[in-house]
């Protein structure tokens, strides 16, 4: 081991993350391409397993009741595989056998109760067991998914389209900031909080609020909250993550750097009311840079570009206007950053 690494460790021992020695390379560990080719085999046994029960079974899909039980028994036989696994083969079998057991259950659940926020409620409490049960990363990243698109969607039944969205930022919020804190739980924590990134960055796409992509199914037109409440609830919480951001970097919040950056990130929000979805954009990019994180900070990037293209393409408003509120956004930030570089500039050292 290097030098550096030691550092590293010994660095992290007295901050109480890690205790004991260092846990020594593991030489025996697989290259990438063998590790791709035996996930593709788990696939390819798993699909041709899932054809011939199918096949064998054909009556079961008649049979809301039966159907259920398969389904529960196939995601139990996957948890199993997956706490006995020990190579990439094994582990993409059981995630295969499990997402075809999860399929098999929600179609049975549709059939026997004909309640849909009921049976969404019960999808999105189902995946938040799974991720407990589960332990294989890819798998907790799939649950924590679809625990929060099948919230939305229930709460979008309900006639809160625009409610959850927030909640679910905070929640993201709160996930990242602590991802360190519990190390006990870190195995679990980061994969839901993947996960949670995904299903937030579509559930407050442009798109979801400017389009009829839900109406066949719910009338969401006459809901008691509109897209701008959900901006704003989204702007709180940005600030909140401002706030903790100020103090886990030792600096008062009465501070005057401080306040200019609350004034700047509020804002900030206001200028991007009309344009939906750069809060959030914003708030995915700036959890990357105070995590040293580059995934998170390329989604902040594609996102911010995504909403920012479906605000310019969207017909709701005329070109005039978007192009007003965009120039209006780009005047802001480099306002923004003009004053943090010239009243507020870094110090040798810092």
């Amino acid at each position: 081991m290097s030098r550096t690494q030691q550092i590293l460790w010994q660095t992290l021992q007295q901050a109480g993350v890690v205790q004991g020695d260092m846990p020594a390379k593991n030489k025996d560990a697989s290259p990438w391409y063998i590790k791709v080719l035996l996930g593709v085999s788990g696939w390819l046994a798993a699909l041709f397993l899932m054809g011939f029960i199918g096949l064998s079974l054909s009556d079961l899909w008649r049979e809301f009741s039966t159907a259920l039980v398969v389904g529960v028994l196939m995601i139990g036989i996957a948890c199993v595989i997956f706490h006995s696994a020990k190579n990439e083969f094994t582990e993409h079998l059981a995630l295969a056998i499990s997402l075809a057991g999860q399929g098999l259950s929600i179609f049975a659940l549709f059939g026997l109760i004909h309640n849909d926020s009921l049976v969404l409620l019960l999808i999105g409490l189902s995946q938040l067991l799974l991720v407990v049960l589960m332990p294989s990363y890819l798998h907790r990243i799939f649950s924590g998914f679809c625990a929060a698109v099948a919230f939305y969607i229930a709460m979008m039944s309900l006639g809160f389209p625009f409610v959850f969205g927030s909640v679910l930022l905070l929640v993201t919020v709160w996930v990242w900031l602590n991802e360190f804190h519990y190390p006990s739980y870190f195995s679990l924590m980061q994969p839901v909080a993947y996960g949670l990134i995904f299903a937030l960055l579509i559930i407050n796409g442009t798109n979801w609020f400017s389009s009829d992509l839900w109406d066949w199914r719910y009338d969401v037109s006459h809901s008691v909250v509109q897209p701008w409440m959900a901006e704003v609830l989204s702007g709180m919480v940005v600030l909140w993550m401002v706030a903790q951001l100020l103090r886990r970097h030792f600096h008062s919040l009465g501070e005057k750097i401080s306040v200019a950056v609350f004034a700047g990130t509020l804002l900030l929000c206001l200028v991007s009311l009309e344009a939906r979805g750069i809060t959030v954009g914003m708030a995915v990019l700036l959890l990357g840079f105070a995590n040293s994180n580059r995934i998170l900070m390329g989604l902040g990037v594609i996102s911010l570009l995504a909403y920012l293209s479906t605000y310019y393409y969207c017909l709701d408003t005329t070109l005039l206007q978007k192009s007003f509120s965009l120039l209006l956004i780009g005047v802001v930030l480099l306002v923004l950053r003009w004053v943090l570089v010239t009243f507020f500039p870094v110090q040798e050292g810092e």
